[in-house]
């Protein structure tokens, strides 16, 4: 998966030697279409170019995501097993906001230290977190987000658990 330009650029997919071009229909020649994430299942995202930027999800077919407040344009990065998407948009006057859509759902990922409205999502992993960056007055910093609801346990904890559950299995073994 990837991109090449030849006056125009187009999107790809190279499957096992098999090379298919990904160009949304809507896409101006002047524009044209990038392919920027891709998951397991096959579906690729990415952004198209008429007027200004528009996501696309390509699943055998396009589909457009516009952000809800999107003035100059909306860009898709990354897909996930379970089809969520991350991305960016610019607002109306020119603030970056990071982006998730899951489902019929479409939220805006703001980092809080974040200035003038400078935030991008580039990936989610199946786990649902989200990294990207964000820049405020000293440059640019990443971030890894974690939906609510999710627990990541830190590495001192998998460890901590780790050494209890092998404490427990010792003294099962010992009195069984």
């Amino acid at each position: 998966m990837g991109n090449y330009d030849d006056g125009s650029s187009h999107g790809f997919l190279d499957s096992g030697g098999s090379f298919t071009t990904i160009d949304d229909p809507n896409a101006t020649r002047v524009g044209g279409t990038f392919a920027h994430g891709i998951n397991d299942a096959g579906q690729i995202v990415g952004q198209y170019v008429d007027a200004r930027f528009h996501g696309f999800l390509y699943n055998g077919g396009f589909t457009t995501i516009d952000a809800p407040n999107a003035g100059f344009g909306t860009v898709a990065d990354g897909i996930n097993a379970a089809g969520q998407i991350v991305g960016y948009y610019y607002d109306l006057f020119f603030g970056i906001h990071g982006f998730l859509v899951s489902g019929t759902m479409f939220t805006t990922i703001d980092d809080p230290n974040a200035t003038a409205g400078r935030t991008f999502a580039y990936g989610i992993n199946d786990a649902g977190q989200i990294v990207g960056n964000y820049y405020d007055g000293s440059g640019s910093h990443g971030f890894l987000a974690t939906p609510v609801g999710t627990v990541v346990p830190e590495p001192a904890s998998l460890a901590l658990l780790a050494s209890g559950l092998f404490g427990l299995a010792l003294i099962r073994r010992r009195h069984g």
